[in-house]
């Protein structure tokens, strides 16, 4: 086999080693080379030279690995050699006077293999390979350059043709054969694929098409195919080689059917003309469908530049607007009055009339320098004064208040001694609801002493204890001649000293 020229590029960045194989289907001999390139762009693309042993003769061509030519219409089915593919260039490898002196119309070229073959392998007196992607496009371009030399006679070119688009038709009767190789899985385009044969292929004309079943949209197109040409021949043993390579039970296996068109040029029968009015109907709606959707790039073209504009003359004002307020004189500030001092926020248990801890109902009288609260204990008033420097009651505090109030037996005829009292009011609520035979209040603190005595003189007049008394004791201090029944405390251990 000889060996294939090596494809064009000034900026190659990678050539792998040549290596000889089998092809995918094993169909063929193949040599498969790996190349980095620079495009026109100036971007890296990375494709697969490929050059197959098509009867003595090197066929050539790149399948695209990396940037340009991957993004693809319809999916990725350009982009690899299908079963159908080597079937169909085994066919014009063994039938090559079927392709003498005809011209060939390639539909769906994909790679264009079979049309290179069918170029470089027949004396086919033209072959015109098509595709609807511009990026499949670009590639058969250059494909077609890497075997320039191979087609002897033959006339290769490459154009883009979209089936449903009559304006990239080939003229009428222009060709005498067309082959395809799996281009009839979009079932939205067989009424476009068969119109467009109709037109191209002359009296007499065959299109010969190799195919996979895929999901029933071969049946599906030969069923129609049915009622528009003359004659429909489907075979599946047309060549032992494919047999034995792919195999007839495998899913992919290429079905061959071949599309005639009469010898002679007859009037059209109902079923050509109702597919004809199908595709009028439809190019006409395609193409009302294109210029409503120009009218509206048009219209919201117009209305981007009228946004823009406006934006921008609202921005000018404003700008304006602001360079003058900066020209004017700046006018000398007003003299601003004072301001009246704010009153100070009430809590919210002032408010609704509660403790601090919300255990009991509180009422709230203020003063110039202090405030008097009245706790409604269960029936029992406890009166105390509090100043900004008096400490708050704790819910420690409020909660052993509440303890005194359910187990006011304890107490009765009992020594009682509050230590740590603060504010008083367990303590003051034993000397209120229990008779206890004594009832002392301690603190260490001086400023608690004097808001303890001052509270113990309010509610004196509530008393039901024999006898109260205020002390200072400090913790530490030694309680000389002094005996207690009950000591209560709330929140005492707080510093690290009374817990030592």
């Amino acid at each position: 086999m000889p060996k294939p020229p090596c494809p064009p590029g000034k900026d190659e960045r990678h050539l792998a080693q040549n290596q000889g194989e089998r092809s995918h289907w094993g169909l063929f001999d193949r040599i498969a080379k790996t190349v980095r390139d620079v495009d026109e762009h100036g971007q890296v693309v990375a494709y697969k030279s490929l050059a197959y042993n098509c009867g003595g003769k090197a066929v050539e061509f790149r399948q695209p690995l990396e940037g340009s030519g991957t993004k693809l219409m319809h999916g990725d089915f350009a982009r690899k050699i299908s079963p159908s593919e080597e079937a169909l260039a085994t066919f014009i490898l063994k039938r090559p006077r079927v392709f003498h002196a005809r011209r060939v119309l390639v539909v769906g070229a994909g790679l264009g293999f079979a049309g290179l073959v069918a170029g470089a392998c027949t004396s086919a007196r033209e072959v015109l390979l098509t595709d609807g992607d511009p990026e499949v496009v670009r590639v058969l371009e250059t494909s077609l350059q890497l075997n320039h030399g191979a087609f002897d006679e033959s006339r290769v070119a490459v154009q883009q043709v979209l089936w449903d688009r009559m304006e990239q038709w080939p003229p009428r009767h222009s060709f005498d054969l067309v082959i395809g190789a799996d281009v009839v899985y979009l079932e939205d385009l067989h009424w476009a694929l068969l119109e467009m044969l109709l037109r191209v292929l002359r009296p007499g004309g065959q299109f010969l098409l190799f195919a996979s079943r895929r999901n029933g949209s071969l049946e599906k197109f030969l069923a129609t195919s049915k009622s528009v040409f003359s004659t429909v021949e489907v075979s599946t043993d047309y060549d032992p080689d494919v047999d034995q390579a792919i195999g007839r039970s495998s899913k992919c296996f290429p079905v061959f059917a071949k599309l005639s068109v009469p010898a002679e040029e007859a009037e059209d029968t109902q079923a050509v003309l109702e597919l004809r009015r199908q595709f009028a109907e439809r190019h006409a709606a395609e193409l009302r469908k294109a210029e409503r959707a120009e009218r509206r790039r048009v219209k919201a073209k117009a209305a981007h530049r009228a946004r823009s504009q406006s934006l921008l003359a609202r921005r000018e004002r404003r700008l304006q607007a602001q360079e003058e307020e900066a020209a004017l004189p700046l006018a000398p500030p007003e003299p601003s009055e004072p301001s009246a001092p704010r009153k100070p926020l009430r809590p919210t248990a002032e408010i609704e009339g509660r403790s601090d801890w919300g255990l009991f109902e509180r009422e709230c009288v203020n003063h110039a320098d202090f405030k008097e609260f009245t706790y409604n204990c269960e029936g029992h008033k406890v009166r105390l004064h509090r100043t900004p420097s008096s400490p708050r009651i704790s819910a420690s505090a409020e909660s052993l208040a509440c303890w005194v109030l359910r187990h006011p037996r304890c107490f009765r005829r009992r020594r009682v001694l509050e230590v740590g009292a603060g504010q008083g009011l367990p303590g003051l609520l034993v000397a209120a609801s229990a008779e206890a035979k004594h009832v002392e209040f301690s603190d260490g603190d001086p400023l608690a002493l004097e808001a303890l005595a001052d509270a113990v003189k309010l509610n004196e007049s509530s008393f039901v204890a024999d006898s109260t008394s205020v002390s200072r004791l400090s913790f530490g201090d030694v309680l000389a001649g002094r005996k207690f029944d009950w000591i209560i405390a709330s929140d005492i251990l707080e510093t690290k000293a009374v817990r030592a």
